[in-house]
């Protein structure tokens, strides 16, 4: 198996297991976009849990940051995404900057709850 087919192997693993709902939706697709859908969602999935774990920080947001830009500059680091997420971006012409934007979106949760919460604390003692 090449490192492009474990990639995408992987990918659909991720899907299959995460996706719930959607992953149906993909089944109904060719074999090839079925595998680009994975490969996009394995990616979004990995960007949200990054903001959704405990202790979740901006720092790892960034990192991931860096990995995108990396891997879009023909230097990705070891992730089993990248080979397929790679292929997919490349096939089907996806605009990087959609990616950018997607870990710009998922970073903005990091410290919202956090951030509502003290709105509100100040808002009860301001309002007694």
């Amino acid at each position: 198996m090449t490192p492009l087919e474990a990639s995408y192997v992987h990918c659909r693993a991720v899907a299959r297991a995460r996706a719930k709902n959607f992953y149906y939706s993909f089944v109904l697709l060719d074999a090839n976009r079925k595998n680009a859908m994975c490969a996009v969602y394995a990616f979004m999935r990995y960007c949200d849990d990054l903001s959704d774990e405990p202790g979740a920080t901006r720092t790892a947001m960034d990192r991931w940051r860096k990995a995108l830009a990396e891997a879009f500059a023909g230097r990705p680091d070891s992730s089993p995404v990248w080979p397929a997420f790679l292929d997919t971006v490349t096939r089907y012409q996806i605009p990087h900057e959609y990616f950018h934007d997607m870990i710009e979106g998922v970073a903005s949760d990091i410290g919202a709850p956090r951030a509502i919460a003290r709105f509100r604390n100040s808002t009860i003692i301001a309002t007694g």
